[in-house]
């Protein structure tokens, strides 16, 4: 079969690789970039996320184009996507250090084992984004 194989598959949405920065990328932009070009070869949109603001991204801006950012200021980084005009399920997958980072505010609730208004503590979290059950702790 001749031909790029990219341009024989159908027109689709960009299909997003999301990428922490503190403590994942920063510890090896070099590596990160390279992986970064990797992924644009198979079609695939790699972005930095960062719980960081705008106002706090020199180190990050020295390796990465501000377009290819999204500044969370803070919020979970499903809600800042969605702001950021990104749908859930047009990534691929993440690449985080702090999965609970990433679920939407009304996703990190536990509303089966606890009542709605408790928050769970960061390594509850860890566990259940693991898909280990809370009763499973140890």
């Amino acid at each position: 079969m001749e031909g790029d194989f990219a341009q024989l598959q159908p027109k689709l949405k960009p299909m997003y690789v999301m990428i922490d920065w503190d403590e994942t990328m920063s510890l090896s932009p070099e590596t990160f970039l390279a992986i970064f070009q990797l992924f644009k070869e198979i079609q695939l949109k790699p972005m930095v996320i960062t719980l960081r603001s705008p106002n706090d991204s020199d180190d990050i801006l020295s390796w990465v184009d501000k377009s290819d950012v999204i500044f969370t200021s803070g919020k979970q980084k499903k809600d800042a996507l969605v702001e950021a005009g990104i749908k859930v399920d047009q990534v691929a997958f993440w690449i985080d250090d702090a999965p609970e980072t990433i679920p939407s505010h009304s996703g990190i609730r536990f509303t089966h084992e606890k009542p709605k208004e408790h928050w769970f503590n960061k390594e509850d979290i860890k566990l259940h984004c693991l898909g280990i059950p809370h009763s499973q702790k140890k």
